[in-house]
């Protein structure tokens, strides 16, 4: 990013390591299991792409989203919301309890 500006480092400007600070990490994890990992020019720089959704799916889920919002049934629209989007993670609501169900027990 200094030469990117026009600078160069140590005579425009001093580059200072002083280490990590808390929290940051040296290495990055993989966060999804469906990420793809690309690599770039640098080995030590990788692109993470997550999958594209399937549109169908992601209709047909709005549909059940749309119905379960008609018929006015909470469980139900957080039991679709975890099939779609298994990240989700209702903590500290009435629906905790379905955050421990695998997403194809919660349809049932």
């Amino acid at each position: 990013m200094i030469h990117l500006a026009g600078y160069r480092e140590g005579r425009d400007i001093d580059i200072l390591f002083t280490g990590l600070r808390p929290g940051e990490k040296l290495r990055e994890e993989v966060l999804h299991v469906h990420e793809a990992i690309q690599p770039t020019h640098n080995p030590q720089i990788k692109i993470a792409r997550l999958s594209e959704p399937d549109p169908v799916l992601i209709e047909q889920a709005l549909v059940r989203i749309g119905l379960a919002l008609v018929n006015s049934d909470d469980r139900q629209l957080i039991q679709i919301l975890k099939e779609t989007i298994p990240e989700y993670i209702s903590n500290n609501s009435p629906f905790s309890s379905l955050d421990a169900l695998p997403a194809a027990v919660s349809s049932a």
